[in-house]
């Protein structure tokens, strides 16, 4: 998109590529439309065929769209047909912005390396900006807007107490494996560009003088703003929460991961974060019944106990949404008469002995409609 002005787009790379991604994280795939929208602003200014340029665009949106119908059909039925959790409240996002730090890396600051070489590249574009390509501009530039969002500087706390929709950031710091991405290919571009070309060395001391003094000034910053911040009571919960999962982990499947957040769990009353999460620990993580988890070829979960109780009612450490098929020792609960908890948690009426119990997902016309699609797309 940046380098050449004409046939920019290969409409099944940009989109197949968009599917791919969307497929892994759907807040990855927002950058990534993000980064791509970005691109596209400079493409079209260069370019030399723009109405070509802009119906690749729609085809491979529509390339994206076709091969992620299958999950953009179930997001629709998920989102749609129940109450969703909202994922936890972020009190203080600006404490999960990326700093400069002269130690090593953690999760919100980038260690002493890559603190280095973001400090030079800035130098260095100051310097040599004149001197650079669309491509480097381009490259430079967006890897700096992302690292400017993933920093302090922008005032998050209030950001997101206007703006609710932000808040499914949750952590600024995501941005900034988009920002190093960007940086790392501008560093790669110029020192491939001028690795065999006679440098000013009077610029170079100039370019490493400057970046110094900036990352002290960076350095002197976050040492301020470590100072005056008050207790973080949000990674306290984050802590809490993952303790909490793990230290009731010999309940769970050693093949089956533990979630320490409710996040997006089928609410059947009102309830905010904490109380969901209070009730998950109760009801899934902390539950006393002796139960034996897998997941068979059909991906379908699957659980087995043995009770002595005749028509004893039990709650599994299953989360239920409309449309989740049930079927207890092997028949099919109808949909209106599936029990849950308050979190969506199944209740089934066991009988004495050896119990079992499926839980798969009720196919709907879309569904069917939506696999046809995919599969012509994969095809073509």
């Amino acid at each position: 998109m940046l380098k050449r002005q004409t046939k920019q787009i290969n409409p099944m790379w940009l989109g197949g590529s968009g599917a791919l991604i969307f497929a892994i994280h759907n807040l990855t795939a927002f950058f990534y439309a993000a980064c791509t929208l970005m691109c596209l602003f400079v493409s079209y200014a260069i370019s030399k065929e723009r109405k070509e340029l802009i119906v690749h665009v729609l085809l491979s949106a529509c390339v994206a769209f076709c091969l992620s119908a299958i999950s953009l059909v179930a997001i629709y039925n998920i989102g749609i047909k129940n109450s969703i959790v909202s994922p936890q409240p972020v009190i203080d996002p600006n404490a999960y912005t990326m700093k400069f730090s002269i130690g090593v890396p953690d999760l919100t600051s980038f260690g002493l390396i890559i603190s280095g070489l973001i400090v030079l590249q800035i130098s260095f574009c100051i310097f040599y900006y004149s001197n650079m390509n669309v491509f480097e501009k381009s490259v430079n530039l967006i890897g700096f807007i992302f690292l400017l969002m993933a920093s302090p500087i922008v005032p998050w706390n209030s950001i997101f107490s206007r703006f609710s929709f932000v808040k499914i950031l949750q952590f600024p710091y995501r941005l900034a494996p988009i920002a190093l991405l960007f940086i790392l290919l501008g560093i790669s571009t110029a020192a491939n560009r001028h690795s065999g070309s006679a440098v000013n060395k009077s610029k170079l001391i100039e370019t490493f003088l400057l970046a110094i003094a900036f990352l002290s000034t960076a350095l002197a910053y976050n040492s301020i703003d470590s100072k005056i911040q008050p207790e973080r009571p949000a990674s306290t919960i984050i802590q809490n929460s993952f303790d909490a999962s793990f230290a009731h982990s010999d309940h769970l499947d050693n093949k089956l991961f533990a979630v320490p957040a409710p996040d997006y769990l089928p609410a059947v009353t009102q309830l905010n974060f904490d109380s969901a999460t209070s009730e998950y620990q109760k009801q899934v993580l902390k539950n006393p019944l002796q139960v034996n988890k897998s997941v068979n070829e059909q991906g379908k979960l699957l659980f087995s106990w043995d009770q002595i109780d005749a028509k004893k009612k039990v709650q599994l450490p299953a989360i239920i949404y409309d449309q989740s098929a049930v079927k207890l020792n092997g028949r099919m609960i109808k949909e209106n008469q599936i029990r849950r908890t308050s979190i969506g948690a199944l209740i089934v009426q066991g009988k004495k002995g050896h119990n079992s119990v499926e839980v798969g997902f009720r196919k709907t016309f879309l569904i069917n409609l939506a696999e046809w699609v995919n599969l012509l797309a994969s095809g073509y």
